[in-house]
Parts: C-alpha cells; structure tokens; sequence
C-alpha cells in the first residue's frame, strides 16, 4: 500500500550585521605656565653710636699734660730759671763788687742766702679735683632698614580647549544572510 507522505523543508533566514567600530581621537594641547618669582631683598645700613670723652681740661688741672705740653712748659721753665739764675749771680757780683765787706763775710753771706733760696717751702693748695667736667660728646647712630618684598607673576596660556576627532565613523551594516525558503513536497511512502 502507498501513503502519501507530506515532506515540508523550510529554511530559516539569517540576518549578517557587520559592525565597524567608530575611531575617537581627543587631542589636548598643553597649556603653558610660566611662574616669576623675585626673591624679597631687605638692605640694612648703619651708622654705630659713638661716644667721646674729651679729658684735656681735667687734665691740664691735674697738672696731667700731654708729652708736647710738658716739653713745651719745661722749656718755659728752664728758660725762666736760667735767667733767674743769671740774674741772681749778677745780683750778687754788683753786691760784692759794690760793699766793702771783707771777703770772707762776702763768702758766707753769699752762701747763706743760696742756702736760703734752696731751703724755701713749696706752696701747698688744697682743693677739690677736677674742678670742670669733661666734655662729653655722643652719638647715637642710626638704622635704615629697606624692604622689597618678593612677587610672583604667573603667566598661564589658557588653552583647555580639547580637539575631538571621529575617524573613521562607526557603521553598522545589515544583509541577508540566507534567505528563507519553505517548499512542500508529497512522497510517496511504500507500506
């Protein structure tokens, strides 16, 4: 016996994507900075306080003298004395010659009166000392202080701006891969 057999084939279709991925190029240029810095610059000038005493008064009171002064005053004085001394020979030949006193008397009394002169006391002051004040000079001196402070400048190029560039594109391509097929046959089947 035959049956009659129904055969279907059916095909499927299939859908094929291609894909490309899209390319992204972001570019940034560097931004630019430029710093200056100046140092801070402090000048300090001086002048030294000074102080003087001047003891040249006090001194000469004291009878303290220089090297200079003292040569200058025994010079006045061994010049004063010398001619003291001369005159005093001089006094004493005009007596000899003058009287007439034996000469014997004439040495005695002469010796007499140099031992006189000799034996004559120095005069004696009491007082207080120094009797002026020393003369006092001073100075105080100074500072000056000069300050520059520091600065900085600080220069920035400002570019933040980013390139952005697609290349190539993304894309996405369809197509039909297989396409659908149904088809029917009969068979016959033997029994």
């Amino acid at each position: 016996m035959r049956l009659p057999a129904l055969n279907i084939n059916m095909q499927r279709a299939e859908i094929g994507i291609n894909v490309s991925l899209g390319g992204m190029n972001i570019s940034s240029p560097r931004s630019n900075i430029t710093i200056n810095n100046q140092p801070t610059q402090l000048h300090i000038d001086h002048q030294p306080a000074s102080f003087s005493v001047d003891w040249r008064r006090i001194r000469s009171e004291s009878g303290l003298r220089t090297t200079g002064e003292l040569a200058n005053d025994f010079r006045d004085e061994g010049r004063q004395a010398a001619l003291r001394g001369i005159a005093e020979y001089v006094r004493a030949g005009n007596h000899l010659a003058n009287h007439r006193i034996p000469a014997r008397a004439k040495v005695s009394s002469l010796a007499s009166s140099r031992a006189n002169a000799r034996l004559a006391r120095p005069e004696v002051n009491i007082g207080l000392m120094p009797r002026s004040p020393a003369n006092l000079t001073w100075d105080t001196g100074g500072v000056n202080v000069n300050w520059v402070p520091h600065s900085i400048n600080i220069d920035a190029n400002r570019t933040f701006l980013a390139e952005v560039d697609l290349a190539p594109r993304a894309s996405a391509q369809t197509y039909v891969r297989t396409q659908p097929h149904f088809s029917t046959s009969v068979v016959d089947l033997l029994a």
